[in-house]
């Protein structure tokens, strides 16, 4: 009797290649199996894991993500597929949040590695990443974002609401592409990812329209502050 469930490592996680032709409860029960055969394995780990060969929906991802958790005592962090139009791998944060208040609600999540060329990380909520934004790397959050490390790439807040609300911060922001909401930010700098100056942290916020980045100061951090958390 042939797998329905394939499960082969890769590079801090795991590839779960799912029958195409199965029922998906079927699948479940098979991955439930695999998995707390090795829990002893998996227990503690924190990892990615990309779903090949079948098409599943955002709803059964999460459910196959529920189940390894459960049956490994693991954590995943991300799960990594294919953009339907470009091709370019994305990597999408799970929905778990780091701090949530008495209601649920959620301010951000967590990445931890730098996003090389090609590459695409969406995030529902605010994130810091601990990491670099390569050239060519794309990070869209639907909340603010913070880099403790350069942005060289593109960062993107898909603001739908008041783009005042959200800011971009990082180690260096030496960025291809900034954007908040509907609003751009354009350089007349060229990129420094191949040599790198002294690293000076800054921070992007939008304000009438404008995006603005500066250097992190005491004044900076005020002027965000009121532009940022006054809700009035």
């Amino acid at each position: 009797m042939s797998s329905l469930v394939v499960i082969k490592s890769i590079s801090n996680g795991l590839k779960v290649f799912l029958d195409k032709n199965a029922d998906f409860e079927s699948i479940c029960r098979e991955l439930s199996e695999k998995i707390s055969q090795s829990k002893g394995f998996f227990k503690g780990a924190k990892i990615a894991v990309s779903f090949e060969e079948r098409t599943i929906s955002f709803e059964e991802e999460k459910q196959l993500i529920d189940i390894m958790e459960d049956s490994g005592d693991m954590t995943v962090l991300y799960s990594i597929g294919k953009d339907s139009e470009s091709g370019e791998s994305v990597a999408r944060v799970v929905n778990r949040s780091f701090n949530e208040d008495s209601e649920g609600n959620c301010f951000g999540r967590l990445y931890t590695g730098s996003l090389k060329k090609g590459e695409r990380l969406e995030s529902e909520a605010g994130i810091v990443v601990m990491g670099d934004i390569e050239p060519g790397a794309t990070l869209l959050s639907k909340g603010s974002i913070v880099v403790l490390g350069g942005i060289y790439g593109s960062a993107i807040v898909e603001a739908s609401d008041d783009e005042s609300k959200y800011f971009i911060a990082a180690s260096d922001i030496s960025a291809e592409r900034i954007r908040i909401g509907k609003y751009h930010y354009y350089t007349k700098e060229k990129a420094k990812w191949l040599i790198k100056p002294k690293m000076q942290p800054k921070i992007c916020y939008c304000r009438d329209g404008i995006v603005t980045v500066e250097p992190v100061s005491s004044d900076s951090l005020r002027r965000l502050s009121e532009t940022v958390c006054d809700e009035d």
